[in-house]
């Protein structure tokens, strides 16, 4: 997926004291300073992971807060327009995909909805997932005009006092993220409510969607379900054939017809995923678990036949860089 990095995205940057030049030299990315920038997800990734070295918590905030963006961003649009914040949680979490490398997964029980937020193949960086978290509570906020504060809200990093008085809640850490509110604070009207935009941003949203959807191969949609059965060794070929409503057999033949096998892909997530929560500072014994392996010891294996290092090399390897 092509991802662009707009010029208002980069204007905000550079207001927040971000040097471009500098950020788009430490991402290593083959590019022009002062152009609209199209990037791919490990580019997009990349640039985020630069993002956490070089802003600090206040300049987290100025670039988290809806009121702040300079440019259009259908997904927040559509969510700003809805009757209230449960629908506005809905559509965010349909259309986010259309405008970012990021899924969200929304659950909704009588009492209370919860988000969380992944990538394919990476653990998401910090400022990335904290951005994600204080846009949405931005958005509740401006949607209802009520200061609405989160039940729960947990991550990999620590989220410390600067962004905790902002949601009003103490971060918690976890090897997994959740966004969790509670279902009479989103049953509010909102304020914002617009059907006439509504209307004419809902044929053009579901279009995009579609075409992305259209636009992702076999082994693009296997690795999004990866991230969900991977967690306790539940990723078999057989379970997630299931979910795209094929046989074993028809899997493997769309696979290899892209070059690829299952267990190729099954690896290639695994790997990504370590390396990433390795890099995040995710505990070994949590990171064995959310890549598939019962017994961390035959994840220590795995991870040196996937890479030719141990662990601790390569977490000092990526200390250095």
């Amino acid at each position: 997926m092509e991802l662009d990095l707009s010029k208002q995205f980069i204007g905000m940057l550079e207001q927040s004291g971000i040097n471009f030049s500098t950020l788009y030299q430490k991402a290593k990315l083959p590019i022009s300073v002062g152009e609209e920038l199209e990037l791919n997800d490990e580019q997009y990734i990349q640039v985020m992971r630069v993002l956490d070295q070089e802003l600090d918590d206040q300049q987290l905030l100025q670039l988290s807060n809806i009121n702040n963006l300079q440019q259009f961003i259908p997904s927040f649009y559509a969510a700003l327009a809805s009757p209230d914040g449960i629908t506005a949680l809905e559509r965010f979490a349909r259309y986010k995909k259309v405008v970012g490398p990021v899924d969200v997964k929304l659950t909704k029980t009588p009492q209370e909805v919860t988000l969380s937020f992944t990538h394919q193949t990476e653990a998401i960086p910090r400022f990335m997932l904290l951005n994600e978290q204080i846009l949405v509570v931005s958005l509740l906020r401006i949607g209802s005009g009520q200061e609405i504060t989160p039940k729960k809200v947990k991550g990999p990093y620590r989220y410390g006092a600067v962004v905790e008085n902002y949601l009003g809640i103490k971060g918690e850490f976890s090897a997994d993220n959740q966004l969790v509110f509670s279902s009479h604070d989103l049953d509010q009207a909102f304020i914002t409510e617009n059907n006439i935009m509504w209307k004419y941003l809902k044929p053009s949203l579901d279009q995009e969607l579609q075409n992305t959807a259209n636009s992702a191969g076999t082994k693009e949609k296997v690795q999004q379900l990866l991230l969900d059965a991977l967690p306790g060794n539940q990723a078999t070929i057989e379970a997630v054939a299931s979910q795209l409503g094929m046989s074993d057999r028809t899997l493997q033949r769309k696979l290899k017809e892209e070059g690829t096998t299952f267990k190729n892909v099954v690896t290639k997530v695994q790997k990504q995923l370590a390396q990433s929560y390795i890099r995040n500072g995710v505990n070994t014994d949590e990171i064995a678990y959310l890549v598939g392996y019962t017994e961390t010891s035959s994840f220590l294996r795995a991870f040196k036949r996937w890479t030719g290092q141990t662990v601790g090399q390569f977490k000092l390897l990526a200390s250095k860089a």
